[in-house]
């Protein structure tokens, strides 16, 4: 039970992402070897030509990330553009991404006026008063590209 424990206490804090793991990556990584380029004994074409595979090692580098985390964000839709309901009622609001393997890491609901509908974190959406709401999903991915959509809420007796 121990061991299990500790393992799992290791694997947390071996994928924590430091300020100054981001600084090494970010900054450091990068910057190194064309410091250590620029200041090599070399005519100035050599340098330039080590000093531009270098970038293009780092270009690839970037999108083999980018590939890695698979594709980005196109759009998103609604199935209703406009819905109406009586005081009381609820629906749980539904989207569709493309492409369809997109990770989404954030979903975002807000409604225009709170005092005819409100919807909560997990697009429940519960209709209040009388009156016209419009409702923007906002919808997030792991590349961090976000899309809007709107639909209109419409609640009358």
């Amino acid at each position: 039970m121990a061991k299990e424990q500790s393992q799992e206490i290791y694997e947390e804090s071996e994928h924590k992402i430091t300020p100054i793991k981001v600084f090494v990556a970010v900054v450091l990584f990068p910057l190194i070897p064309f410091v250590l380029i620029y200041r090599l004994k070399l005519k100035r074409g050599p340098k330039f030509a080590l000093m531009v595979v270098w970038f293009a090692f780092l270009f690839g580098v970037y999108q083999y990330a980018c590939v890695a985390q698979g594709s980005p964000l196109s759009w998103i839709m609604v199935q209703d553009k406009y819905l109406t309901f009586t005081p009381g009622e609820t629906y749980t609001v539904t989207y569709d991404v493309h492409p369809d393997d997109v990770v989404v890491t954030a979903t975002e609901y807000t409604s225009s006026d709170k005092s005819v509908c409100t919807v909560d974190e997990k697009g429940v959406l519960t209709t209040i008063g009388e009156g016209n709401a419009t409702i923007t999903i906002d919808v997030t991915d792991n590349h961090h590209t976000t899309k809007s959509r709107k639909f209109y809420v419409t609640v009358k007796s």
